[in-house]
Formats: C-alpha cells, structure tokens, sequence
C-alpha cells in the first residue's frame, strides 16, 4: 500500500454512518453539528480521492477502497466484487 489507511492523528475523521438523528435539528447548535459532519464527511472524501490517486494499480485502488471503507464503518471486515459482464469470472477483493 502507498499510504497508511488510518486517519492522520491531527485530523481525526469519525465518520460512522448517515443513520441516526433524522429530521431537521432547532437551533444553531445543531446547524453547527450538521456543518462539523458535513465538512468531515468532505475531509474524508478528499483523504480517499488522494489516497487512490496516488496509486497506479487497479487492484490496488480496489484493496485500499475495501480498507478504508472497513475502517470508516468500524467493520470486522468488508469484501467488493468486480464482475465483468463480458467475462465468466469475478474477482474479490
């Protein structure tokens, strides 16, 4: 792998899921929170994008996809299927 897939210390991103609250907060506070979620989710996606621009392998921007999604969903683990439809096999990463 190029990068670590762990999140930088100094920037911790604890992006769990889009479950929970539902429904429109009252208040500034909650206007604040959903701001502070929306600009880690954003932070988050530019780790990803950079993670995976720096890597030159197919299946290796697949495999760090895999990991780092594990990761953000504080999974046991994760699994993605490629299928080709003009081809017989898959392929599991």
């Amino acid at each position: 792998m190029a990068t670590s897939l762990k999140p930088d210390p100094k920037n911790p991103i604890p992006i769990k899921s889009r479950r929970g609250g539902g429904g429109k907060g009252k208040g500034p506070d909650d206007a604040l929170s959903r701001t502070d979620k929306k600009l880690k989710q954003a932070e988050m996606l530019l780790s990803v994008s950079r993670k995976v621009a720096a890597i030159e392998s197919l299946d290796e921007i697949l495999t760090t996809l895999v990991e780092m999604t594990t990761w953000e969903l504080s999974a046991a683990r994760c699994s993605s299927t490629v299928v080709v439809p003009t081809r017989s096999d898959s392929h599991r990463f």
